[in-house]
């Protein structure tokens, strides 16, 4: 019987979700990890890091497993492992942004690796961490998931919608919450130890937010938000 390569990844997703019973993967107080990657050797090393550090992983290939598994699981974050300098991995790490859009999306680059980095930003990405995958990385995602769902939660209950804004400019949700910050008035070093990441990465948001709103600088990103305030 000839399978279609949809038919086959929605298995394989099929098969990654029915690995853990989802009604109890919530109270698991490790790190859930919906790790994207087309290598067996990243796919064997998270397997064993994340069973070491406790929590819990599901694995895919294909953005369309992706998208089937993301709505089924709380809490957890997408980690891509792709090569980023390779222009077809480039081009399939275009589609796991909109498929995992319910969870923060983390890519993983090559240490030092200034164009892996600026690529998974442009993709969409929240954060970023350096390879090899380690104990270590895997803190750092329970922290990254950790301060984006709080954030998250305590900017729904500020005033203010800017739910507008971020849907003009097709905002990843880092994106949105960094630009509510921005329009908020908090500067880029207050905004990096609120949110727990570098003040690069901020910027490097913040430059991607300016250019999908077509914001000057902060004054008009101000002055745009509060046209199209909800």
């Amino acid at each position: 019987m000839v399978y279609s390569r949809r038919a086959l990844c929605l298995t394989e997703a099929h098969r990654e979700v029915s690995r853990h019973d989802m009604k109890n993967s919530g109270t698991n107080s490790g790190a859930r990890i919906l790790f994207f990657s087309q290598g067996l050797a990243a796919e064997s090393a998270l397997t064993r890091i994340v069973k070491e550090a406790g929590g819990l992983f599901w694995i895919c290939s294909d953005p369309d497993s992706v998208e089937f598994i993301a709505p089924r699981i709380d809490g957890a974050c997408c980690l891509v492992d792709l090569d980023l300098n390779d222009n077809s991995n480039f081009e399939l790490a275009g589609r796991i942004r909109p498929a995992a859009s319910s969870m923060p999306l983390v890519f993983m680059v090559s240490p030092a690796s200034i164009n892996e980095t600026r690529r998974a930003f442009q993709l969409g990405a929240d954060d970023v961490i350096e390879r090899p995958f380690t104990l270590k990385a895997v803190k750092s995602v329970r922290e990254i998931v950790n301060v984006y769902y709080k954030q998250a939660e305590k900017m729904a209950k500020e005033p203010g919608d800017f739910t507008n804004l971020c849907r003009l400019g097709g905002l990843t949700g880092r994106q949105s919450i960094i630009a509510e910050l921005v329009v908020r008035g908090r500067s880029t070093k207050e905004i990096a130890q609120e949110l727990g990441i570098s003040p690069r990465t901020v910027d490097a948001h913040r430059a991607m937010v300016m250019q999908k709103v077509g914001a000057r600088n902060s004054a008009d990103l101000v002055r745009i938000a509060l046209a199209n305030t909800g």
